[in-house]
């Protein structure tokens, strides 16, 4: 069965996370990828995600170091459509594979690169292994959290400690002081997510210019995006745009039941919810109470006072929840309407079933490992379905029998088209999210030069941290959907746009007259996307979803916290969830795009943020009883997976370590001075220094804190073994850097409640059509007149729908 990327020919050339996750979501959709492969494999083989990042794609072995093996490899290229690379800078240069070399056998190629850093930078050059990254643009600082907002870390204002006492168990974002390392890949799970979305990009601007074009990202650019609510800088503090939820002593809902399982309820927490639930449960009632009101949703605009709240109030509630076992609250948060799900571990993720009855779970029979669970496709099309995901292969195709499926194509011809500014330059796409899921999509599509238009209530206040790090480059217009001009500002809107985005609940949208069968009528080559918390049509659909409960159910918080040592879980406040939906629902629309070029018809695309999460646990995979493979886990303290994959404090800060292989090890002990380390056969090879763990770890822990970071890198760094100070003020330097501003990876601008907002910028780069969005955040309305205008109202009739309420007042 043919996918949206069906006739697509991709050439996989990549190793570790990112770009073997880019390739398996190009499978998944229907692309012909082969996996061009080095004799001996690409050292990755070992890796429990390469029985899912690998699936659906056929294998080819060239050595691209020989002049024949590389002429038979750009035979390839001749016939493909995208090239997917993640060497470091310089290295397909030295090989003849560079995007120059290839483009003058390939002009409609598209050429897609993911580095660590991106090329020509003052980091270009460090490793591009993911938990150095996060090591050092400063994730495992910032999971752990600042006394204060990260924006006031950012500026220097934070504080040395707290001003008020922290009971046990209120901070939840990691279980010791100091950086927390991250359990997840979360730099290269970013990555593939700009990839895929990056290439759909250039395809869609391909087949209306003809042009192929080199397409780069890398897992900075990832880590800059995850943190975008977080990594800004202001010159006026509004009294909305200070938020408690990220700092380190705001409880972040994580509890324990009374059968020693977890829950995330979250957000708000709902404490009167929970305690009158609780005592009603104590008189042996099952009956739900449901309180009229919240005890407290943290908004009052005092920051320290609804901080303060939430602490004082978190030990009394986390008593409540300790009244009764987990399947009973998730029963009754579900019968009172309120957002709580059961924290899982990856494992017990891949065995539900509403997830497996869409798709997003399937199970496959791999050739060496035979039946496995892994996850499925994670969004889907409504005009085309989703084709059958096959495992991965185990057998070698030959160049000749790629080239002989590849039948040859008409010469390549000139373009067709003018040339494009921005990918998505043309394209209108009105967005009616909220939160971040909602929102973040466009804001993505803006990145790729749409045209968006934020429609809002003329109550709703974008001036929050939260709607400024997802509404940049977007036109604001705020009109009221409930009275029925409103509506018709709306309806004109959706005549003339080319995507609708939303994320309200199911229902909702059609109940105020902007649904999908109302807006085909409107428009019937309308893309329509809707995004959710959790399966389109199973149990949870009609319940509240948000990030917290899409990562509690896939098994990333499980994971983080290395609950299998009976720890607690940790929500990752620098993961993707709601971002990494919105990303990923935006990767879907362009795909309906490129779709509706081919045969004129638009159609309905939904994703959810379960959905996503789940293929954040795609680096591994369950038996059909829900027993998963031996694979690195995260220790109980979060310093790391293992004596040589780890945090270490020095005498001044931390340092990240990781080990690869053999010769990584002998230069660490040569580094450090331990030669005796290279003879103690109890840490000869890595089978035993496995084996060994604790007892490396106590080795090495004091010999790194008899110096510091700084000096030990220097040590490592001159031996070529890899690591990195984890720092706590990369994001502070990211603002201050001149070449991050010139390359539009952070914007400044002015902001009409800010004075000036410095934000987190693009995390696409293209060679052709490179007009970066560069704009800032709107208010609320802004842009009232100009949307108005350009549907055709006129000054009057704009002054009158003003006046009886159905847009606000600019």
């Amino acid at each position: 069965m043919a996918g949206v990327l069906d006739g697509l020919r991709v050439i996989d050339l990549t190793r570790g996370i990112a770009g073997p996750m880019t390739g398996m979501l190009l499978a998944d959709y229907g692309a012909d990828v082969v996996r061009v492969e080095p004799p001996g494999g690409d050292g990755h083989g070992d890796l429990p995600g390469y029985v899912v990042w690998n699936r659906g794609k056929r294998r080819v072995e060239l050595d691209l170091k020989q002049a024949e093996a590389r002429e038979t490899f750009l035979s390839m290229v001749e016939q493909a459509d995208v090239l997917l690379e993640s060497y470091r800078p310089g290295v397909t240069s030295r090989l003849g594979v560079d995007y120059e070399s290839v483009k003058a056998r390939n002009p409609r190629l598209i050429y897609a690169s993911i580095t660590g850093y991106g090329r020509d930078n003052q980091h270009s050059d460090r490793p591009g292994i993911d938990w150095l990254v996060t090591a050092r643009a400063g994730m495992q600082w910032d999971q752990r959290g600042y006394y204060g907002t990260r924006m006031e870390h950012i500026i220097g204002t934070d504080a040395a400690e707290s001003s008020f006492h922290v009971p046990p168990g209120a901070e939840q974002t990691g279980s010791r002081e100091g950086p927390i390392f991250l359990a997840l890949p979360w730099a290269s799970i970013g990555a593939a997510l700009i990839a895929i979305t990056g290439i759909s990009s250039a395809v869609f601007a391909r087949a209306r210019t003809g042009r192929g074009q080199l397409f780069e990202t890398s897992l900075l650019q990832a880590v800059m995006i995850e943190n975008m609510m977080g990594w800004q800088r202001v010159a006026v503090m509004h009294p909305s745009y200070r938020l408690w939820y990220f700092d380190r002593r705001a409880p972040k809902g994580v509890f324990r039941t009374s059968d020693g399982e977890w829950l995330h309820q979250w957000a708000p927490i709902e404490h009167d919810f929970i305690r009158e639930n609780a005592r009603l449960a104590a008189t042996g009632s099952s009956e739900v109470a449901r309180p009229a009101g919240r005890m407290h949703d943290g908004k009052t605009g005092d920051y320290e006072k609804d901080l303060l709240f939430q602490v004082t109030e978190f030990v009394e509630t986390a008593k409540a929840v300790a009244t009764l076992p987990r399947d009973e609250w998730i029963r009754r948060f579900a019968i009172g309407n309120r957002a709580a799900q059961p924290i899982l571990s990856p494992e017990e993720a891949l065995l539900d079933k509403p997830l497996e009855r869409e798709g997003v779970i399937v199970e496959l029979d791999d050739p060496a490992l035979g039946p496995i669970r892994q996850v499925g496709h994670v969004y889907a099309l409504s005009d085309i379905e989703c084709p059958p995901i096959r495992p991965r292969t185990l057998t070698q195709d030959t160049p000749g029998a790629i080239l002989q499926d590849w039948t040859p194509r008409p010469a390549n011809s000139d373009a067709h088209g003018p040339p494009l500014r921005a990918p998505l330059e043309g394209v209108i796409v009105l967005d009616f999210g909220l939160a971040v899921a909602g929102p973040y999509g466009p804001q993505t599509l803006a990145d790729l030069g749409a045209t968006v238009i934020k429609v809002t209530t003329k109550e709703l206040s974008l001036t929050d941290a939260i709607y400024v790090g997802s509404s940049r480059g977007k036109l604001a217009l705020a009109v009221d959907l409930k009275n029925p001009r409103g509506l018709e500002v709306a309806q004109r809107l959706i005549a003339k746009a080319d995507i609708v985005h939303h994320n309200m609940r199911t229902g909702v949208a059609e109940r105020l007259g902007i649904g999908f069968e109302q807006a085909r009528k409107l428009n019937p080559r309308i893309v329509y996307c809707h995004t959710r918390g959790f399966e389109q049509d199973g149990p949870r659909t009609p319940l509240p979803g948000n990030d917290q409960m899409g990562n509690a159910l896939a098994g990333t918080e499980y994971e983080g916290g290395g609950t299998h040592h009976g720890t607690a879980p940790i929500w990752h406040i620098t993961g993707f969830g709601d971002t990494g939906c919105g990303i990923l629902s935006a990767n879907a629309c362009i795909q309906a795009l490129i779709h509706r070029e081919k045969t004129g018809r638009g159609q309905f695309v939904h994703t959810s943020i379960l959905n996503v999460a789940m293929m954040f646990n795609s680096y591994t995979y369950a038996t059909p009883d829900g027993v998963g493979p031996e694979r690195e886990r995260i220790d109980a303290k979060q310093y790391g997976f293992s004596a040589t994959r780890r945090l270490y404090e020095t005498k001044e800060g931390w340092l990240c370590i990781y080990v690869r292989n053999q010769a990584d090890w002998l230069a660490l002990c040569e580094a450090l001075c331990q030669a005796d380390l290279v003879v103690d056969v109890r840490f000869a090879d890595a089978d035993a220094r496995s084996q060994n763990d604790e007892a490396l770890i106590a080795h090495l822990d004091p010999v790194f804190r008899a110096k510091s970071a700084d000096a030990w890198l220097s040590a490592l760094d001159a031996r070529g073994m890899p690591c990195e100070i984890a720092s706590s003020t990369f994001a502070r330097e990211l603002f201050d850097d001149p070449a991050m501003h010139e390359r539009g990876w952070v914007v400044r601008n002015p902001h009409a409640e800010l004075e000036q907002v410095e934000q987190v910028g693009m995390s696409f780069t293209f060679s052709e059509t490179s007009a970066p969005n560069l704009a800032g955040a709107p208010i609320t309305g802004q842009h009232n007149l100009q949307v108005l205008a350009s549907l055709g109202y006129s000054q009057s009739e704009i002054d009158e729908l003003i006046n009886i309420g159905a847009v606000g007042q600019e």
